[in-house]
């Protein structure tokens, strides 16, 4: 599992794709978003110093069906 912490980055979700090789678990956490997004593509608004913001990259080898609670976590 690699894990990428940063002070501020444009998106995690972004980093993740850019930077880390899609077949290892990862994960980045990030004080500050830039450019974050969020579900539909709204827009996600990070400040810093009020929450944690992280994405995770992780690959399942199930049904789709099986990960409908994984939203909630």
């Amino acid at each position: 599992l690699d894990i990428t912490v940063l002070e501020s980055t444009a998106s995690t979700a972004a980093y993740l794709r850019s930077h880390v090789n899609p077949q290892k678990k990862s994960i980045c956490i990030a004080e500050h978003q830039a450019a974050g997004v969020g579900r539909l593509g709204r827009s996600w608004v990070s400040p810093f110093g009020l929450n944690i913001y992280f994405s995770s990259r992780f690959h399942f080898q199930c049904d789709i069906a099986d990960l409908s609670g994984l939203s909630l976590v």
